[in-house]
């Protein structure tokens, strides 16, 4: 594989997680070329291309990463796509729904597989709960929620301080993939938002997003970046018929070195003596970033379509479209 990008996600997430797991990497490209050649020289990746075209035309590079900004993607992957490489593209796969189902349909239409980088799904508090759910240890899931308050630094990126869609479209995006992961599609969808006075971002920074299930399950996501007295809190609750998951996301509460990540059940069924801890060996970051790669490389593999395949992840993008419409009109939007 290569990687296109060499920004601070690349260096701390992703090379590190492939290292981790024994994939090798066999050269990056930046437009930055200082910068990709020092990623480089840390991670120990042999090469550093000159050029896009270069990289694209190295017939030992199959799978391509593409770590870029948003508006930026699209563009590298219809030439990824055209060179014949398969691709793991970071989530929005697009800004826009239109370009998203586009690019899902050149891949489909060139034979190449083409997932997208939704990692928390593969957090090991995330993977874990979804394994307990499916395994029947809180019975029917009823409902499921997320409650973040925290402070976000986003200075350091700075086109999403300019972006008029922060909050869902960048972040809450992860929680929202996630919910689809244990509870699927949801049906119809509420959303309001706000910015705070004072901040320097000009999207939304605090979201309050309600999410209905044809089954009658319940999803709530209660995020709010501009937490200023420093009382963080990151925790995720799924509620069974017999039985509950409970845990936090360490990485929100010291972004970006994080803390291990908690995860509690207590289950009628299997049963647990009150609530039971599993013990959490890895951290969002950068474990969770092996798993959209290997979901990638078995579906190249083995024909076993990735959980985030380009097709399957669009129903992330509509659902995020979704709650920007309930946001602008005030109404909810069903799917």
């Amino acid at each position: 594989m290569a990687v296109v990008g060499a920004g601070a996600i690349v260096d701390v997430a992703h090379l590190p997680a492939y290292a981790a797991h024994g994939l090798p990497v066999r050269g990056i490209f930046d437009l930055d070329g200082d910068r990709a050649r020092e990623v480089a020289a840390r991670h120990g990746v042999p090469h550093v291309y000159d050029s896009l075209d270069d990289l694209l035309t190295d017939d030992g590079v199959e799978v391509v990463d593409i770590a870029v900004v948003p508006h930026a993607q699209p563009p590298i992957a219809r030439a990824a796509l055209a060179a014949g490489k398969h691709l793991l593209c970071q989530k929005p796969l697009a800004p826009d729904l239109a370009e998203a189902r586009e690019l899902a349909a050149l891949a489909e239409a060139g034979g190449r597989r083409l997932a997208v980088n939704q990692q928390l799904r593969w957090d090991e508090g995330i993977a874990a709960a979804r394994a307990m759910v499916r395994a029947g240890w809180i019975g029917t899931p009823t409902a499921m929620s997320f409650n973040v308050d925290v402070k976000t630094d986003w200075s350091g990126w700075s086109w999403l301080v300019r972006s008029e869609r922060l909050e869902i479209m960048y972040h809450s995006i992860h929680y929202l993939d996630a919910v689809r992961s244990i509870l699927g599609d949801p049906v119809r969808v509420f959303c309001a938002a706000s910015r705070t006075p004072g901040q320097a971002e000009t999207g939304e920074s605090r979201t309050m997003s309600t999410l209905l299930f044809e089954d009658g399950a319940r999803a709530l996501l209660h995020v709010n970046h501009e937490n200023r007295t420093g009382d963080f809190r990151a925790e995720f609750r799924i509620d069974g018929d017999k039985g509950a998951i409970r845990g936090t996301l360490g990485l929100l509460y010291d972004y970006p070195h994080g803390r291990p990540d908690t995860l509690e059940v207590s289950s009628s069924t299997a049963p647990t003596d009150g609530w039971t801890a599993y013990p959490v060996t890895e951290r969002w970051i950068p474990g969770a970033f092996a798993g959209p790669m290997a979901g990638l490389l078995r579906w190249i593999a083995e024909d076993e379509p990735s959980p985030t395949a380009a097709r399957a992840n669009l129903g992330t993008l509509e659902l995020v479209q979704a709650l920007y419409k309930s946001i602008d009109s005030g109404e909810a939007q069903s799917l």
